[in-house]
């Protein structure tokens, strides 16, 4: 059983999606049949399907392998034994996104300061220790409600912070951005702390800008493209691309 795959419709193309390694592939319809049985039983029956439909199954997963592949992951545990937190550490942001849940921070209602303190993400970090430490894995991600670079000196304190303090831990970092307030010096910090980086841009320029903007309406996708050739060429080919998939994308 290949629970890993699957087969999502989006409008009228479908697509071959791996949940581990977040590959995917347009495919015929002609092929879905096989490919859901491939994905349910993990092989398939030759004497069930025309030999037409074997070919371009066959022709299918030999020329796109690394679909049909589960990622393993190095740092792979049992859930039980995994602890995933995240939080933002401001409640605001610098875009204009169509999708955002947040809407750009501003459902935020609370009279308490958008950014969270210093003092508070220590909190949080203790009371996750003191509470959770026979887990052997943890994540901490900075992800939504807010762009976390706006509160750059706090997330860099908060960062080095849960370093030390699950030094001798299972852990890694997750970091969301959309990428416009990167600057030459944290994109050395996120280097040198091995930060598992995320960039949010969704496709070509022009898909991008209809579904994002800076907050005064101009575009972000220039300067977004521009940040991300700060990286060093070796680093660069771990950054994830985090998008919106519309009808646009996949036309």
């Amino acid at each position: 059983m290949n629970n890993y795959l699957k087969i999502i419709k989006i409008n009228d193309n479908r697509i071959l999606y791996n949940y581990s390694s977040l590959d995917f592939k347009i495919v015929k319809e002609n092929l879905v049949d096989i490919l859901n049985s491939f994905i349910k039983f993990g092989k398939i029956e030759h004497k069930l399907y025309d030999e037409s439909i074997i070919k371009d199954f066959m022709d299918l997963y030999i020329n796109n392998i690394n679909i049909f592949r589960r990622k393993l992951h190095s740092q792979e545990v049992d859930y039980d034994d995994k602890l995933i937190f995240s939080f933002p550490t401001i409640h605001s942001c610098n875009l204009r996104c169509k999708y955002c849940f947040a809407d750009s921070g501003e459902n935020f209602k609370s009279d308490a300061s958008k950014e969270i303190s210093n003092h508070m993400v220590k909190q949080i970090f203790k009371y996750i220790m003191n509470s959770y430490s026979d887990k052997n894995f943890y994540r901490l991600e900075f992800v939504s409600g807010g762009e976390p670079l706006l509160n750059q000196k706090n997330l860099i304190d908060s960062i080095d912070y849960a370093l030390k303090i699950f030094d001798n831990k299972n852990f890694e970092i997750v970091l969301v951005t959309n990428g416009t307030l990167l600057n030459q010096a944290i994109v050395d910090f996120i280097q040198k702390r091995r930060i598992n980086l995320a960039i949010t841009i969704n496709g070509s320029e022009s898909i991008h800008n209809n579904l994002c903007i800076m907050k005064n309406g101009k575009s972000a996708y220039g300067l977004i493209l521009n940040n991300l050739k700060l990286f060093n060429s070796d680093y660069i080919k771990k950054i994830w691309s985090i998008s919106i998939v519309t009808s646009d994308c996949i036309s």
